[in-house]
């Protein structure tokens, strides 16, 4: 079994390029952007831009402690990824134990990536993406289509969260960009921790 920190960074799957655009969705504190500059640097390869998403209050606030650790500056944002723009329920949680959630006693802002990419015109095109949203994951991949079928970035997601994702992820992928190669790699011994690799 491989170790836990190499989850949605496998290095047998993944190496970095010379310029890296890194799309973190469900940023939490900012470890899996930190592991991957620590990824790119290991490799001889320019830190990483990231662009982290998380709209946990307590976990963004732990994100913003962590910034001087990175290399180059990301770009963070308070907000949850979604189909589309608007507002939602939200069930905060201590640590990654918020969520998406009907009966959620918060409200968040929330946008489809497409959208958000839309106002950042001077980013270079993403190659990048890592989903881990707690059950929202297909959600964020339907608010994606368009940077998907125009970069074709490498993408991690997970399809532990909910009955089904296992195999509907994997068919919106095909649908949205059918070229990719795919793998999935469990990082548990219990049933959570399955990862998607689109490459």
């Amino acid at each position: 079994m491989q170790k836990k920190r190499t989850s949605y960074l496998d290095k047998e799957l993944i190496v970095p390029a010379e310029s890296e655009v890194f799309v973190d969705v469900g940023g939490f504190q900012g470890k899996s952007s930190l592991l991957f500059q620590e990824l790119c640097v290991s490799a001889g390869r320019p830190a990483p831009q990231c662009v982290i998403f998380e709209p946990d209050g307590f976990n963004f606030t732990r994100l913003q402690k962590n910034l001087p650790r990175f290399i180059k500056k990301p770009v963070c944002f308070q907000m949850g990824l979604w189909r589309e723009r608007g507002q939602i329920s939200f069930r905060p949680g201590a640590f990654s134990m918020s969520r998406i959630e009907s009966s959620g006693r918060g409200r968040i802002n929330v946008d489809s990536l497409d959208h958000v990419l839309e106002g950042m015109p001077e980013l270079p095109p993403v190659t990048y993406i890592k989903i881990d949203v707690e059950g929202a994951d297909l959600d964020v991949l339907y608010g994606a289509r368009e940077t998907i079928a125009k970069y074709r970035p490498r993408i991690a997601v997970a399809i532990y969260h909910s009955d089904g994702h296992m195999i509907k992820i994997p068919e919106v992928i095909h649908e949205i960009c059918p070229g990719y190669r795919l793998s999935i790699r469990h990082y548990s011994c219990a049933e959570g921790e399955t990862i998607l690799y689109c490459l």
